[in-house]
C-alpha cells in the first residue's frame, strides 16, 4: 500500500473516480459546497461544539435524535435529502459510515453540513463484516481523511470520530485504544486536524476512567513523536449496551452508568444507544465538574493499559516500516492485531478475554498480541483471583 498524505493531484484524480463510480457522487461540486459550508452558523458544527465544551468542563450527550450531536446512518440518501434533514435541526450532526461506499457516504455527508464522521478503516469493517477487505477499507478511509483535510484548508472544520468495537465482544481496552490510535496516526496523515477517540465502556468503573484517561495521554504522545502535535484530541465514551437491550430497567441503569463513568473521566462526550436521554441529560448537571479521583488503583489500570497499547503499536509501527497501512495489514495476518470470533478472515480469533472479580476485561488468552509476561502475568493474576473467589463460594 502507498504511504504519505495525498497529494492535491492525487486526491483530484481519486474524485473524479468516485463521481463516476457512484451516482450519488455526480451529485458534488466541491465549490458548492464549500460556499454552503461557510455560511453555516458556528454553532452547528461539531468542532466548535464539542470544543466549547472542553473549555467549559462539559460533557455532551449523544443520544440519537435527542442529543446534543446527531448520528444517523446515510446510506441510499441523497445530497438533498441529507441537506433537508441538515437544515430542520439546529444543532451539530455526526454521521457514521459503515460498510461500503465510505467514500461516497462522505462525500455526502461533508456536503451536507454533517460536521463529524465516525468510523476507520478498521474498526467500522473487521469486528462487523464477514465479506470484508482490510486493504480497501484502508485505502476508502485514505479518502475519507483527505476529504476532511480538504475542507479544513478551506476554513471548514471537520471532526473524525474513531469507532468503537461491538458492545457484543469482550474487548481489552488496550486492544480498542491501539486501533484508535492507529486509525487516528492514519487520519492524521492524511491532514485531519480535528480526532474524537472513542471508547466503549467495559463496565468497571476503574478500568474505564483508566481506559479513557490512557486513550488521550498515549494518543497525544505518539501524535507528538510523529510530529503531527497540532492535531486537537478529546474523548468520547460509548455505553455499554448489549447485556441489558431485554431489559428496560437495566437500559436505564447502564445509560446512569454511561453518563457517570463519562463524566468521572472526563469524557467531552458520552454516546447514549436507548431513549434515556432526559434522564441521561439531569445526571449530567449533578455531575457536572466532578472527576473521579486519580487513586493507586486507577493509577495502576492506567499503567498497565499504556503498556499493554504500546506493545500492540509498537509492534504495527515496526511491520510497517514506515507504512502505517501496510503495517496493519501484516499484524492482523500475523495475529498481532486480533479480535475475539472475529467475523472476519482478518482476524485470527485467538485472543480471548474474560472478566475479573470486580468487572475488568482482561486477558483470558493473548494468542499472538505482543504482550509482555509480566503483562500476561498481570492477567492471570487478576482472573486467578476470581477463580479462587468461585471456587470458595462453591465450597
Amino acid at each position: 500500500m502507498e504511504n504519505g498524505r495525498w497529494s492535491d493531484e492525487r486526491f483530484a484524480q481519486e474524485r473524479v473516480k468516485v463521481s463516476a463510480g457512484f451516482p450519488q457522487g455526480e451529485e458534488i461540486n466541491l465549490i458548492e459546497s464549500t460556499e454552503y459550508l461557510l455560511d453555516m452558523p458556528v454553532h452547528r458544527s461539531c468542532c466548535y461544539k464539542i470544543r466549547a465544551a472542553r473549555e467549559k468542563g462539559l460533557t455532551l450527550l449523544q443520544a440519537g435524535m435527542s442529543g446534543d450531536i446527531m448520528a444517523a446512518d446515510p446510506e441510499h440518501m441523497t445530497l438533498s435529502g441529507l441537506r433537508k434533514l441538515f437544515e430542520e435541526l439546529d444543532m451539530p450532526v455526526q454521521g457514521r459510515i459503515a460498510g461500503a461506499e465510505a467514500k461516497v457516504k462522505c462525500e455526502l455527508l461533508c456536503a451536507s453540513g454533517w460536521t463529524s464522521i465516525a468510523g476507520g478503516g478498521i474498526s467500522y469493517g473487521v469486528p462487523f463484516e464477514g465479506d470484508f477487505n482490510l486493504e480497501q477499507s484502508l485505502c476508502d478511509w485514505r479518502y475519507c481523511d483527505r476529504l476532511v483535510s480538504f475542507y479544513d484548508e478551506c476554513g471548514i472544520p471537520i471532526n473524525r470520530e474513531t469507532s468503537v468495537p461491538p458492545s457484543g465482544l469482550l474487548v481489552p481496552p488496550s486492544v480498542s485504544n491501539a486501533v484508535a490510535i492507529l486509525e487516528m496516526l492514519m487520519a492524521a496523515e492524511q491532514g485531519v486536524k480535528d480526532i474524537t477517540l472513542a471508547h466503549r465502556q467495559c463496565g468497571n468503573l476503574i478500568q474505564d476512567t483508566a481506559a479513557t484517561l490512557a486513550l488521550l495521554e498515549q494518543a497525544g504522545e505518539y501524535l507528538q513523536l510523529f510530529g503531527r502535535g497540532s492535531v486537537r484530541l478529546t474523548a468520547a465514551v460509548h455505553q455499554m449496551e448489549s447485556e441489558f437491550r431485554d431489559n428496560g430497567q437495566l437500559q436505564a441503569a447502564g445509560a446512569a452508568y454511561g453518563v457517570m463513568a463519562a463524566v468521572l473521566a472526563g469524557a467531552d462526550k458520552v454516546v447514549i444507544e436507548w431513549k434515556e436521554a432526559e434522564e441521561a441529560k439531569q445526571l449530567l448537571n449533578m455531575l457536572f465538574g466532578q472527576r473521579l479521583p486519580l487513586s493507586k488503583e486507577v493509577e495502576t489500570e492506567i499503567a498497565i493499559i499504556k503498556a499493554e497499547t504500546k506493545c500492540i503499536v509498537s509492534r504495527v509501527l515496526e511491520a510497517g516500516a514506515g507504512n502505517l497501512a501496510a503495517g496493519v495489514l501484516k499484524s492482523f495476518r500475523e495475529g498481532v492485531l486480533d479480535l475475539p470470533s472475529g467475523p472476519g478472515s482478518y482476524c485470527l480469533g485467538e485472543l480471548t478475554a474474560a472478566r475479573d472479580r470486580l468487572g475488568a476485561v482482561r486477558y483470558l488468552n493473548a494468542g499472538k498480541v505482543p504482550l509482555s509476561e509480566e503483562l500476561k502475568r498481570f492477567n492471570r493474576r487478576k482472573l486467578q483471583e476470581r477463580e479462587e473467589i468461585e471456587r470458595g463460594n462453591e465450597a
